[in-house]
């Protein structure tokens, strides 16, 4: 059974990493595209159509591909005024209700 749960865990954490490496290419990719945009729209007055939606999307994907990366290497955006007050058993206790929620 442990090796069952170790098998899937290493799953899971190869498939965390990558979607932070897509969420990072999605990043890169979509810098290209702006940049390109603007070099047109400068130049010969044309825009690249679809790149407009493409940036939108791509920044809802990157959100959601990369928040499981973060949480997991603890490197998310958090408010630890009240936690760091607390005694160790409080704070475990206010992180599972956090990350339930």
């Amino acid at each position: 059974m442990n090796k069952a749960i170790s098998a899937l865990n290493e799953i899971y954490n190869r498939c965390v990493d990558y979607f932070f490496y897509l969420a990072g290419t999605l990043v890169i990719i979509m810098l290209l595209i702006i940049v390109t945009d603007v070099i047109l729209r400068y130049t010969i007055k044309g825009t690249i159509v679809w790149g407009f939606e493409f940036t939108e999307y791509s920044l809802i994907y990157i959100t959601f591909l990369g928040t499981a990366w973060l949480l997991k290497h603890d490197h998310h955006v958090k408010m630890d005024v009240l936690l760091v007050s607390l005694k160790p058993a409080a704070q475990a206790y206010l992180k599972l209700i956090a990350s339930l929620i």
